[in-house]
């Protein structure tokens, strides 16, 4: 398991600060309100092991921004058909989308960077946190002091092995984002689960 670990470089270069010890230890792969409803959630398989490495991040104005790598070797199946039980997780959070402004919905797939060499399957998302004002304007929904808050999820998987790095991002109408995310570390990723 220690060879599925961001090297401290990679990690310091993007300004992340460890948060305890590795975890050692299987989890679930995606969260959902109510797993029962979900089939392919209550059949996923468990993996062999796992490991989790914690960080935060913190924002010119004190804030801090929470960050983990959960690594798993899965026995019996491929890390791709992991993330394709995972995949289900979007009817977890439907999308509730306002006719004109789809990017209000709650749970959207995220964009992933360009990486090589290929790997077997990668996958991200985001839920957004809280409720979704629909009575507010446009004006309103495009002023520059709304924040909106995901919490996303990027999934990468080789052979038996995978990789989940959680985030969250702070998305301010016309300001930049300059926290870490899977653009900042998806090819280092890449180069920890390709290699032997």
């Amino acid at each position: 398991m220690e060879k599925l670990a961001l090297p401290e470089p990679v990690t310091t270069r993007a300004g992340l600060t460890p948060v305890g010890d590795p975890e050692i230890g299987v989890q679930p792969l995606v969260s959902c309100p109510d797993p029962a409803a979900v089939p392919e959630l209550a059949a996923a398989t468990p993996a062999a092991a796992g490991r989790t490495q914690r960080w935060q991040w913190s924002a010119p104005d004190g804030t801090t921004i929470p960050y983990s790598l959960y690594s798993a070797v899965y026995d019996g199946i491929t890390a791709r058909d992991a993330v394709k039980q995972a995949r289900a997780v979007s009817k977890c959070h439907p999308r509730r989308q306002d006719p004109t402004w789809l990017d209000r919905q709650t749970y959207q797939e995220q964009t992933l960077p360009s990486t090589k060499p290929m790997i077997d399957d990668r996958y991200g998302y985001c839920v957004r946190r809280g409720e979704i004002d629909y009575t507010e304007t446009i004006e309103e929904h495009l002023a520059s002091d709304v924040e909106v808050v995901h919490d996303c999820v990027t999934l990468f998987a080789k052979g038996p092995k995978l990789m989940r790095l959680t985030s969250v991002e702070h998305i301010r109408k016309g300001t930049e984002s300059n926290y870490p995310s899977v653009y900042t570390m998806g090819q280092d990723m890449v180069d920890v689960i390709v290699a032997p």
